[in-house]
Formats: structure tokens, C-alpha cells, sequence
């Protein structure tokens, strides 16, 4: 099986060629089913930015505490509470 790392990078590409519309959400909801089908606990986090007057959202995808899905971009954003797999299905 691929590493996780690899599996992030290939969603990213996949997103990037696909002909629908991908957003960082959808690439970090993709991530997070491929990774639960291998039993790879991950927490999908949503940040909010002030940008200009408006408000702009970020997701991207943890694994231990460390950011496997969307780094570039969550720096920028005050995360909202996470969400784990368990937390959607309780």
C-alpha cells in the first residue's frame, strides 16, 4: 500500500486533472475515506481567514497532530474544532 504522503500527492494531482471542480475540502474528504478504508484515523480540520473584508475557509486533513493534506494554505487560517470520523458518527 502507498505511504500516506503519497496517497495526499496523488489526490492532489487527481484534483488537479479532474473535470469537476475540486476544493481543498473535497480533496481532504477523499483523503480522509481513502484512509479509513486502510483503518488510518485522520481528523479533518476547517480554518476561517478575515481576506480583504470577506471571509475565506481553508480544509485540510491531520494524521497525529501533523498536517498530511492542505499545509500550504492552513497557516493562514484560525482552525474551527476538528472533526474526526468518530465525532461525525456518534
Amino acid at each position: 500500500l502507498p505511504p500516506v504522503t503519497q496517497l495526499a500527492w496523488l489526490v492532489t494531482v487527481a484534483g488537479r486533472y479532474s473535470p469537476i471542480n475540486t476544493t481543498c475540502l473535497k480533496e481532504a474528504l477523499a483523503l480522509s475515506w481513502l484512509l479509513s478504508r486502510r483503518g488510518i484515523a485522520t481528523a479533518l480540520r476547517i480554518g476561517v481567514a478575515h481576506r480583504h473584508g470577506d471571509l475565506a475557509a481553508h480544509a485540510w486533513l491531520e494524521q497525529n497532530g501533523r498536517i498530511i493534506l492542505g499545509k500550504a494554505d492552513a497557516d493562514a487560517y484560525a482552525p474551527l474544532l476538528p472533526l474526526s470520523r468518530e465525532a461525525v458518527h456518534q
